[in-house]
């Protein structure tokens, strides 16, 4: 059940507004590694959306033997039965009441908290970190689509204020920003299998960053998870392999599927009412356009190394990604 392991750098000490002398950050005090037991279980939240399965995928294929609990709301019971159908996972529900909703944590060492895809996501995110604190759970770790841009965006302040709540919380945390992920593109299937396939959303065409695959942000996950003490107070910028524009990946997807596919930049509000046609509700919408049109050609690229120093393999590139997935682009 031990995955690679090496040494993760900590974040910076951060400054105690209340010292005198700011000039002298307070250290972080030594924190008690424990060891996860037999008996002792993960827990994942958001598990019905795209990270959330492959998350499950990947922990019970790779550990078996692990204990892997999924807690879901009434909104998502019914799909979380469908997509867990075949899996060795104990669904837990979701109660009100702060005694209950620990009770469903007990037993569990490490955390894996998505955020849900609701404006009150931050509320709710307390309820769970409090639930978890009481219940003794060891390790916190989220995601986030916070790339190096950190614009001031919807989703982008609401992850760090998620962030600041486990810090709150002082339970051993670890943070993962990641660039969004190249798996958008699934989404687009319909339109690139028509007569003049195109894909289309708010972003730059000219802009480049570096789409990671959601399954290597799930197996990175899952090794931390596994193995929390050698990432305790750290946070990773997990970004894909190359940098590519829409226009980059509208070439691939042509050179792939033998036919011309081109990328049409669309108006914000053409862009929301295609997501919410797909089912984003109309906040989530709304905070996705956003931050696409935040990805501009005058953003610097950037690539972390975190990537390869946490997977066991080789990245997943957007053509190889394309290949794999190339049925869901053909009639």
């Amino acid at each position: 059940m031990s995955p690679s392991v090496f040494v993760a750098q900590p974040l910076q000490a951060e400054k105690n507004p209340n010292n005198p002398n700011p000039k002298y950050p307070i250290e972080r005090r030594k924190r008690k590694h424990y060891t996860m037991s037999k008996t002792d279980s993960v827990m994942l939240t958001g598990a019905t959306g795209l990270l959330g399965q492959e998350m499950v995928r990947v922990l019970t294929s790779k550990y078996p033997e692990l204990k892997v609990k999924v807690l879901i709301h009434e909104e998502t019971e019914e799909k979380a039965d469908l997509v867990f159908a075949n899996l060795k996972v104990e669904k837990v529900r979701s109660r009100p009441g702060l005694e209950e909703d620990a009770a469903s944590f007990q037993g569990v060492y490490s955390l894996f908290l998505i955020p849900p895809p609701v404006e009150s996501r931050v509320e709710i995110v307390r309820h769970i970190l409090l639930a978890a604190k009481k219940a003794g759970v060891k390790f916190v770790m989220t995601p986030a689509h916070l790339s190096v841009r950190e614009k001031d965006t919807v989703l982008a302040r609401s992850f760090k204020e998620i962030e600041n709540e486990i810090k709150r919380t002082d339970i051993p945390h670890c943070f993962l920003h990641s660039e969004l992920f190249m798996d958008f593109i699934l989404s687009h299937g319909d339109q690139i299998k028509a007569v003049n396939p195109i894909f289309s959303c708010c972003i730059d065409p000219d802009a480049r960053y570096n789409p990671v695959a959601a399954r290597d942000l799930a197996e990175v996950a899952s090794n931390i998870l596994l193995r929390p003490g050698d990432h305790e107070d750290t946070r990773y910028t997990i970004t894909g392999p190359t940098p590519l524009s829409m226009t980059d990946m509208a070439g691939v997807l042509s050179k792939t599927l033998g036919r011309e596919v081109k990328y049409v930049r669309e108006k914000p509000e053409i862009c929301i009412a295609q997501k919410i046609r797909k089912g984003r509700n109309s906040w989530l919408a709304k905070a996705m356009v956003e931050a696409e049109q935040n990805i501009t050609s005058e953003t610097e690229e950037y690539t972390s190394g975190d990537l390869n120093k946490l997977l066991d393999r080789e990245p997943i590139s957007f053509e190889r990604f394309i290949q794999e997935h190339k049925e869901a682009f053909v009639v």
